[in-house]
């Protein structure tokens, strides 16, 4: 009680990132004597803990807060960054403004991400690549995940495929967009394939999404591509897709094709993907889609 009216007699000196921590520290505290399995005998604040009750309010944010213990398998830096956002700690030193408490996580990442490319570039060229990987996923596991910004695949299946996508901005937070471009190709000397004599390639570009649940061992994929497929397909018939009398395969046709897709990738290295081929130029009474999956591997 003494040192609350020491606190409150010159509050508006203080900095509100010292009651954010005073806050933060009596949170955890109240948080892990919860857990004890026997009292603690010599702190009270650790016994009131033990016993269940709430920390005291030292800041205005936290007077209804019912969220403030950690939660089961939560990370300490997880938990920590989560009760600095919600009593909007200011990271000034991370150059965020004071609204911006809900990047911290995702910004210290960042900055540590670019310290450690710094050294590991000054190290021999030798060590450079084990010690890159490593570095990434250690960042990547304890503080906040962050995609790679460019990646180069290569998938095979139903259709093959080799592409490259990448990103130079972040859209919105914590969702990564990236831009694809890539070149896809269906027939003959595909694996999987159902129309042994036809072939078709479409060089194609669009969006990749990675969606918020991804983590550095499974990223989960959506996205759209549009291209132009070039088919040996309209050489066999004289009747084009709009004018035949059967339904044909989409990979038959010459056209725009559309092509949204789901993907699931492992610890950024294998790369499963399904696409549906798609052309709305024409009736699906005369043509008719596909699905195409695949599974390779990008760097």
């Amino acid at each position: 009680k003494k040192a609350k009216k020491i606190c409150d007699k010159g509050r508006d000196q203080i900095p509100h990132n010292f009651f954010a921590n005073l806050q933060l520290s009596l949170d955890q505290l109240y948080s892990l004597c919860h857990s004890f399995k026997e009292m603690p005998k010599y702190n009270k604040h650790c016994m009131k803990g033990f016993l269940g009750e709430k920390p005291p309010v030292v800041i205005a944010q936290a007077k209804d807060f019912k969220d403030w213990r950690r939660k089961n398998k939560e990370k300490e830096l997880d938990y920590v960054f989560r009760l600095y956002k919600k009593y909007d700690y200011h990271f000034k030193d991370l150059g965020l403004k004071k609204d911006q408490a809900s990047r911290g996580n995702y910004t210290m990442r960042k900055k540590l991400g670019e310290i450690k490319t710094a050294f590991v570039d000054s190290l021999p060229d030798s060590e450079q690549l084990i010690l890159k990987k490593a570095g990434t996923s250690f960042l990547n596991e304890e503080i906040y995940y962050i995609p790679k910004t460019n990646q180069l695949y290569l998938t095979l299946g139903s259709a093959v495929e080799v592409g490259w996508n990448f990103a130079r901005w972040d859209i919105v937070f914590p969702t990564y967009l990236k831009t694809n471009v890539s070149l896809l190709y269906q027939g003959a000397q595909s694996f999987l394939t159902d129309i042994p004599n036809v072939w078709a390639i479409s060089p194609l570009v669009g969006l990749e999404f990675e969606l918020p649940g991804s983590n550095n061992n499974r990223q989960f994929i959506f996205g759209l591509k549009t291209g132009y497929q070039f088919s040996k397909g309209e050489q066999l018939t004289s009747k084009s897709c709009n004018e035949s009398t059967y339904k044909r395969n989409v990979v038959t046709c010459n056209g725009v094709n559309v092509l949204p897709f789901l993907g699931f990738s492992y610890m950024e290295l294998l790369r499963v993907q399904l696409y549906y081929n798609w052309m709305p130029q024409y009736s699906t009474d005369h043509v008719k889609g596909r699905f195409l999956l695949q599974v390779g591997m990008q760097i």
